[in-house]
């Protein structure tokens, strides 16, 4: 009887032992296992897009590249503060050139460029937008001429507004209301 009882009890360990086994293994450990799994979703999930994204760094750093040489090549062809005078000198050239008469002449120092001071905080390359207004007399023929010498200022100076309008005692003589736009390329901008 007591080989018996040991062996029901060798028995009963084993099952036992291996119940918990079981549980320990199997139950326990296949949550982790679950758990781990969806973690490691998660995991390749964010390394695809780290992956795409590092795919396409390099595409939006040459665009980078390609657009801060685009913006540099301005500097060519867009005054710099110190010759922002000679522009609007070549204004009054120019209508000296086709016999207008200036009646008024402002240009604004501000930048007029909606809301870009208050966005920049940096210091670096920088292009304003300074509006001139002008008043001006002259014939069909003369002012259309005027304006196709501004017209040829392209990038240095835009016309924005042109009102036409005929003199009531001569109707040769027109006065043209204008708003031009003049650009100004700069290498350092501060913000105030």
């Amino acid at each position: 009887m007591h080989d018996r009882m040991i062996f029901f009890s060798l028995i009963s360990l084993i099952i036992i032992s291996t119940l918990w086994w079981l549980y320990t293994d199997i139950w326990m450990n296949g949550a982790k296992t679950d758990e781990l799994e969806k973690k490691m979703v998660v995991i390749e999930k964010n390394f695809q897009m780290m992956a795409q994204i590092e795919e396409s760094y390099d595409d939006v750093k040459n665009r980078h590249m390609i657009q801060t040489r685009e913006f540099d090549s301005l500097k060519t062809t867009i005054p710099g503060y110190d010759t922002y005078a000679e522009v609007l000198q070549s204004i009054r050239d120019a209508a000296n050139k086709e016999s207008i008469t200036i009646e008024t002449f402002h240009p604004e120092m501000d930048d007029s460029f909606p809301a870009l001071k208050t966005k920049l905080k940096f210091t670096g390359k920088h292009i304003e937008r300074r509006p001139i207004q002008l008043r001006i007399y002259g014939n069909f023929m003369t002012i259309g001429s005027f304006l196709e010498e501004i017209l040829q200022l392209e990038k240095i100076v835009n016309i924005h507004s042109i009102h036409l309008e005929t003199e009531l005692n001569n109707s040769e003589l027109l006065s043209c209301d204008l708003v031009l736009f003049a650009y100004i390329y700069f290498d350092d901008y501060k913000k105030i």
